[in-house]
């Protein structure tokens, strides 16, 4: 039986860890890390908040289930980051070689609200289906969507990249309908 507290027993505040070994996996243009566990046991809902933790690279990120298969992304900023490679195997692995990990998954419960940029915000409030759709994003999705606006202040890329937001959040109803269609 884990050690871990079920997500009633805890206060909202207290973080939760689950520590695993897991070979990643890519298929030469996306990575992933399968999640090996069942993450609405160890934190509460099966779409978590969570940090990763591989070697000495810690990132945020939101578990996410397709098809039956649970994993949470692993981009190549942040494989990079962590020392990983892709070799021409399509093996991810370590500048050693090594293709089996011990990846740290912890609950984050830093941020149960993303500050919505100015810019973003006048759209959200002018489309109410626009709105919806940011609502139901991951708390991940809507805090990389904030940063991509406020990391910058040149106004072409601000403008660029709000468009890539507003697609991105418009979609959200069409992914929405086909998961309400598969059940």
């Amino acid at each position: 039986m884990s050690n871990l507290r079920m997500p009633n027993e805890r206060n909202k505040n207290q973080s939760i860890t689950k520590v695993v070994p897991i070979e990643l996996m890519s298929d030469g243009q996306r990575s992933v890390i399968p999640v090996t566990f069942d993450p609405k046991a160890v934190f509460g809902k099966a779409k978590a908040p969570v940090h990763v933790t591989i070697g000495d690279f810690t990132y945020s990120t939101t578990i996410i289930s397709v098809s039956n298969n649970t994993f949470v992304p692993l981009s190549k900023k942040n494989r990079e980051a962590a020392g990983l490679v892709v070799d021409e195997s399509f093996n991810i692995v370590d500048k050693d070689g090594n293709d089996s990990f011990s990846v740290t998954f912890r609950s984050d419960n830093s941020a149960d609200h993303v500050e919505i940029p100015a810019v973003l915000l006048t759209h959200l409030e002018a489309d109410p289906q626009l709105m919806h759709n940011w609502q139901t994003l991951p708390i991940t999705s809507q805090r990389e969507s904030a940063v991509s606006l406020t990391n910058t202040s040149n106004p072409e890329t601000i403008a660029k990249r709000l468009e890539k937001v507003l697609s991105f959040v418009a979609s959200r109803s069409i992914v929405d309908e086909q998961e309400q269609d598969q059940y």
